[in-house]
């Protein structure tokens, strides 16, 4: 007989913070009198073997970190299993984008209350496969649920891991400001539906986004929705530090579309080829620095969220 839960924990999420809230996660399990596990993962990727383990043992994940938690759980469903596991977050990571797309605001203990006493609902989400070749024909695969990024924002999401000073938002703009004299555009060709979008264009970003946010709260794929069967695709031409540092604030308040130069699209397939290996992230993991050429295809079978 399968247990209630799995709750996945990355205990250094959130700058430890994750890794605090263990206590209150196993007195609010034993209190609701629900059959549950714990295990703490101690390394990168760890959490993927924890969930792909386990898949005919459990009636519903939680993933108790950020996005990067998120994403490695994520990474464990194997998409054409039968029954496979809900899936829930406990957004205590420094960037939380998937998470607050569930819960918005409710604090960490009444999202445990509510998946612990049955008090939600069940979403979907649509799911997405990606396939790096790098330049020295290398190929990286993994599944996302958020977004994926080239460019700006991959650049940033790389100089956020190095210099994780503070959590959240703010970690997210210091890494941006540290980034803004070293980033000189990445110059891509784009293939959306095996019809040709862009050509040899020097970009400051391309955001394939399943949800509207990432980075922490950055509006780059604003018309997004994560159960539409569709992946949104934003690009931006390249800018100078002043024009990033001007536009930036538009992508925090919902108004990415008023940006000099956005374009935004729909698709399942999406095939991008680099014309200088550069790096690649997906829901705020790098998943290469060297990347030549990157296709995304999006599941037809949805993944079940409790929400």
């Amino acid at each position: 007989m399968k247990k209630d839960f799995l709750i996945i924990v990355n205990p250094k999420a959130g700058k430890g913070k994750a890794g605090k809230y263990l206590d209150v996660i196993h007195r609010e399990a034993m209190k609701s009198g629900v059959s549950f596990d714990i295990l703490i993962t101690s390394k990168r990727g760890e959490a993927t073997g924890f969930a792909a383990g386990n898949l005919d043992k459990y009636e519903n994940y939680i993933a108790v970190g950020g996005d990067g938690t998120v994403n490695e759980v994520i990474n464990g469903y194997d998409i054409n299993h039968e029954n496979l596991p809900t899936f829930g977050v406990l957004p205590l990571g420094s960037g939380n984008d998937f998470g607050k797309f569930m819960h918005g605001k409710t604090s960490p203990k009444e999202i445990l209350k509510k998946y612990f006493y049955g008090k939600f609902e069940h979403k979907h989400s649509d799911l997405a496969s990606a396939e790096i070749t790098e330049e020295d024909n290398v190929k990286i695969k993994f599944k996302f649920i958020n977004a994926l990024g080239i460019g700006f924002d991959s650049f940033v999401a790389k100089e956020n891991l190095n210099t994780k000073i503070l959590s959240g938002i703010a970690s997210y703009v210091l890494a941006v400001i540290l980034s803004l004299k070293k980033f000189d555009g990445v110059r891509a060709n784009i293939t959306a539906d095996g019809k040709k979008i862009l050509e040899n264009k020097n970009l400051l970003l391309i955001t394939i986004g399943n949800n509207k946010t990432s980075g922490g709260g950055f509006y780059l794929n604003p018309y997004a929705e994560v159960d539409d069967g569709l992946l949104d695709v934003t690009t931006v031409p390249h800018k100078t530090p002043l024009q990033i540092l001007r536009s930036l604030p538009l992508t925090l308040i919902n108004r990415t579309e008023k940006v000099e130069g956005f374009e935004h699209r729909n698709a399942k397939k999406i095939f991008t080829e680099l014309l200088k290996p550069y790096i690649v992230h997906a829901d705020g993991e790098i998943f290469s620095d060297k990347a030549k050429t990157v296709k995304i295809e999006l599941h037809e079978k949805k993944i079940t969220l409790i929400a």
